[in-house]
């Protein structure tokens, strides 16, 4: 049984990340140059691409392996001793209260928790006093959420409004409770981003075009080194803020339409799009998305400017509509852990803090 997040999907080797540097195609023409540098005997050109492929393949290996690294301390985080229910005794049962690893956590255990700490699963709550979690490892945002044992919630509730239902890697700010471990590892929601990420996703638009020409540059090293190299032999015998409303409008001058994805409220988000000159007419929020069904959801994408209470599989949606709708180049510009789905996704995806 998996308890814990899959590392293997989303860690790569050290061997891995430096091949992958090693085989960029302009890495590979670089290779080619230098070699044929020294077959003609320009050792200085030689030398000098060479210490340029060092540069280029250690850059690229040193920041993929370090967003590797960052991975792995990530993961890290969401270790912590959880207080379990045991039983003991060979003839008599008795319940003990054992603190063990997350990582023996199984479902159907009964763990009891207080603050500061990390829940191992998704836990249906069994009892409750004053309990208040932090979703913001989930939604980003930096409230808390008060969550209630001997509650039934309506079938229609989001899946991260529920106050019954504490999840894997939020954590316990204030209160005492107990509950029920329902599902680990790959079963839980925040499982579905790491394994998401570690996927091979298809090339966006800017790797596309940059493997296109580097594959052209190498169909016509191929094609005209040796017609040069002859042509050459014959000739010579010799071988030879107020800022962001300003970006906002200049990208729409230049045909880019600027669409608001967040967790926020629709007020707070509608405040901030009119401060910023965004269009307001037409928004939603995450609720009504999960109403609507397929193809007047492909329709809502086009025309909403502004989406609110938005979950990271939603904006994921959102951004794979918009990237179906037509020739779009879609980028995404996003903070979190809970952007981390969407943000391998699009053509552009850009962290910012």
């Amino acid at each position: 049984m998996v308890r814990t997040l899959p590392r293997d999907q989303t860690i790569r080797s050290w061997w891995q990340i430096l091949w992958n540097a090693v085989l960029h195609p302009f890495i590979v023409i670089l290779i080619v140059l230098s070699a044929l540098s020294y077959l003609t005997g320009d050792n200085g050109n030689g030398i000098i691409i060479l210490i340029l492929v060092f540069i280029t393949v250690s850059h690229r290996f040193y920041q993929e392996f370090n967003s590797s690294k960052a991975a792995i301390k990530l993961l890290e985080l969401l270790k912590s001793p959880v207080k379990v229910q045991r039983c003991a005794g060979r003839y008599i049962q008795t319940e003990l209260l054992v603190q063990v690893d997350q990582t023996e956590i199984v479902p159907g255990d009964i763990i009891h928790f207080s603050p500061g700490d990390l829940f191992p699963g998704e836990v249906r709550l069994l009892t409750s006093k004053d309990l208040v979690v932090s979703q913001s490892s989930l939604t980003g945002e930096s409230g808390t959420m008060e969550k209630i044992g001997d509650i039934i919630e309506d079938p229609s509730t989001p899946l991260l409004e529920l106050r019954n239902i504490c999840f894997m890697g939020t954590s316990v700010v204030a209160g005492y409770g107990t509950g029920f471990v329902v599902s680990t590892g790959s079963k839980t929601y925040m499982s579905t981003i790491f394994s998401t990420l570690g996927k091979q996703t298809p090339p966006d638009a800017f790797a596309t075009g940059v493997r296109h020409i580097s594959y052209a540059l190498i169909c016509i090293m191929l094609v005209m080194v040796p017609i040069m190299t002859v042509l050459d032999y014959y000739a010579s015998h010799s071988w030879s803020e107020d800022s962001a409303k300003q970006a906002l409008r200049r990208l729409a001058e230049k045909g880019v339409k600027a669409k608001v994805l967040t967790g926020d409220s629709l007020s707070l988000a509608i405040k901030v799009c009119k401060e910023v000159g965004i269009r307001t007419t037409q928004v939603i929020t995450g609720p009504d998305v999960e109403l609507l069904d397929n193809e007047t959801f492909h329709d809502t994408v086009k025309k909403v400017t502004v989406f609110a209470r938005l979950t990271s599989t939603q904006k994921l949606y959102v951004v794979q509509s918009l990237q179906k709708a037509g020739n779009h180049i879609v980028g995404f510009l996003g903070d979190g852990i809970n952007d981390s789905l969407v943000l391998d996704a699009p053509d552009v995806g850009i962290s910012v803090d």
